[in-house]
């Protein structure tokens, strides 16, 4: 019987340099589709509102399309996470996310397989690695499914003008339309 080997972290860094993104879960390989005009547009909106919070409050920062490495076998690039300034040196190690952050947003593509790999895998692994805040957005519904520590279980679904806000980002606050805003071209 033949079984194919896994790949760890250093394997990943030499399929990196091609410039595909892959991830690598429990080592296996898995390469991540290329986002739409949506997802795009959703991750700026939220990087913009986190951006805004966080010059007004440095209490940490936002990082977009981070690849987090939990162990040898295990590498995810999440669309948006929060470190705050108290977590950064437990967090990051030189040029690396070796930790969990405490928030990581991710934002669906239409994709099923995509939407199945960051409602369930992702999530179990988040929760398996501690992060404490795991969202999921989706531009298709609008809405964002907020799930919180101690198992990363859903605790609230926001839509329309419902506010958006965190334990882990003091006075943050948006509506979650504001999420989904397209800018205009006028």
């Amino acid at each position: 019987m033949w079984i194919s080997p896994l790949l760890n972290i250093l394997d990943l860094s030499f399929l990196t340099e091609n410039g595909i993104c892959y991830q690598l879960i429990e080592g296996e390989l898995v390469m991540s589709v290329v986002p739409g005009l949506s997802h795009q547009r959703t991750v700026f909106n939220l990087l913009f509102l986190l951006g805004k919070y966080l010059a007004q409050n440095p209490v940490g920062e936002v990082i977009p399309g981070a690849a987090l490495i939990f162990s040898d076998f295990t590498c995810l690039v999440a669309d948006i996470v929060y470190i705050s300034n108290l977590k950064r040196g437990e967090i990051i190690a030189g040029e690396q996310i070796c930790a969990a952050p405490e928030l990581v947003i991710e934002v669906l593509s239409v994709s099923l397989e995509s939407s199945h790999k960051d409602r369930r895998i992702k999530r179990q692994i988040y929760q398996k690695y501690g992060v404490k805040e795991y969202w999921l957005v989706c531009p298709e519904q609008q809405n964002i499914e907020i799930y919180q520590t101690p198992k990363l279980e859903l605790a609230k679904i926001l839509s329309g003008r419902d506010v958006v806000s965190s334990p882990l980002l003091e006075g943050f606050y948006c509506l979650s339309q504001e999420i989904f805003k397209i800018q205009s071209t006028s």
